[in-house]
């Protein structure tokens, strides 16, 4: 008789504890594993997942994906599992087959048959937001058409590209680039001159491209050309009017300034250039120019008072790139009939008029603006028999005009 009560009690407890056991909820499922973290867009289409609970467990799960319109948070009862299968693989995955972008929410729960054969449900772990995002960024790249220099300015125009490449080659060659720290970017094309063609890819926080172009053609930079320009003489007192051609392969704004060697013959103050359509101050010029464009340009100068010498004066030339070139020329300020330049007209000058005029010395260029005293616009090419009077009375204390 004990024996059959112990054994009654046993089976008794036994009964207990089963009964126990399907009266509880399962627990909550552990170590879930989603192929998307959350809140971070990602351009693959296919969700996976994959989670397990505590040893012993011999139930089964149900598992749901569900749109952020739809839900954010999910619980699984006899309701909401209505016409859901149920999982016992501990493993689903969702393949998204829209054309645009979605955000997924994932929830899976445990669930057993208690002694009613009705289910029990743990609770529901949700998981998200999971971000599909396969739709490339917008892309396109800012930059001259045209360029005289190598390295040019690259700005990049996009909604959420957050990655770049840049390249001469090809698209997604060369490093990849934070786009916020390299906008704008300064960028060497390749060597030669001719159409460069520069590759940019944009790259999304999702992994998605969007590769575009920019051509560029590239001219090799030539400086400014000024027509030569020859030496100039002019008598003490005069001012003096040298016209300039200048011509610019590439177009642009060009500055020019002219300069003196010999301030005391010549002082940056006294000298001006004109022309008609730019802006000038005193030695200096700007003016814009279209490629190839001949300008035409007036450089006057008034040499100090009663000095005379030669002094150079020097043009430079900077165009819209910063090539420059410099051209000059000597200016001569001389004392009429003063051939041997020593501040007076003496009787040796008389005399050296009085050798070219018969033509027994050739005067040189210099000598002969001397000698010319008279512009009379007939003789000047020569020395004439008007121009040896003029001398003669300079060399007896008389003017010109007397």
């Amino acid at each position: 008789m004990k024996k059959i009560f112990i054994t009654c009690f046993v089976f008794t407890l036994h009964l207990l504890f089963i009964a126990s056991a399907f009266a509880s909820t399962p627990g909550e499922i552990q170590g879930l594993i989603v192929s998307h973290m959350e809140d971070i867009p990602l351009n693959s289409t296919q969700i996976d997942t994959e989670w397990s609970v505590p040893d012993g467990y011999t139930g089964y799960f149900y598992a749901k994906f569900t749109t952020a319109s739809e839900y954010t948070q999910y619980t699984f009862d006899e309701d909401t599992t209505e016409g859901l299968l149920s999982n016992t693989t501990g493993t689903t995955s969702y393949i998204h087959n829209s054309s645009s972008d979605e955000t997924y929410y994932f929830h899976v729960a445990a669930v057993w048959l208690d002694e009613y054969e009705e289910e029990a449900f743990g609770p529901t772990t949700s998981y998200g937001p999971i971000i599909v995002d396969i739709t490339p960024p917008s892309c396109n790249v800012d930059a001259p058409s045209s360029t005289t220099t190598r390295t040019v300015s690259l700005s990049f125009l996009t909604d959420d590209a957050i990655k770049i490449y840049v390249s001469n080659i090809s698209y997604g060659e060369g490093a990849e680039l934070d786009l916020s720290a390299n906008n704008p970017m300064s960028w060497d094309l390749s060597e030669g001159e001719g159409l460069k063609r520069v590759y940019v890819r944009f790259k999304d926080r999702a992994g998605n491209n969007c590769d575009t172009y920019k051509d560029i053609q590239y001219y090799e930079n030539t400086p400014s050309v000024v027509a030569s320009i020859e030496e100039q003489f002019s008598p003490k007192n005069t001012s003096v009017s040298v016209s300039i051609s200048i011509t610019d392969t590439e177009g642009g704004d060009i500055t020019m300034y002219a300069v003196s060697d010999s301030l005391t013959l010549v002082s940056i103050d006294n000298i001006s250039i004109t022309s008609i359509g730019g802006t000038g101050n005193n030695n200096a010029y700007t003016t814009s120019t279209s490629a190839g464009e001949n300008v035409s340009l007036t450089l006057s100068i008034i040499p100090v008072t009663n000095m005379y010498g030669t002094t150079t004066i020097s043009l430079t030339i900077t165009d819209a790139s910063g090539a420059s070139s410099t051209t000059s020329f000597p200016l001569t300020i001389f004392i009429p009939g003063d051939l041997n330049n020593n501040g007076i007209v003496g009787l040796d000058d008389v005399q050296s008029t009085f050798h070219f005029y018969m033509g027994k010395n050739l005067p040189t260029s210099l000598q002969q603006n001397i000698a010319n005293v008279y512009d009379d616009g007939i003789d000047n090419d020569t020395v004439s028999l008007h121009d040896l009077y003029g001398v003669f009375r300079l060399y007896n204390g008389f003017s010109l005009d007397q």
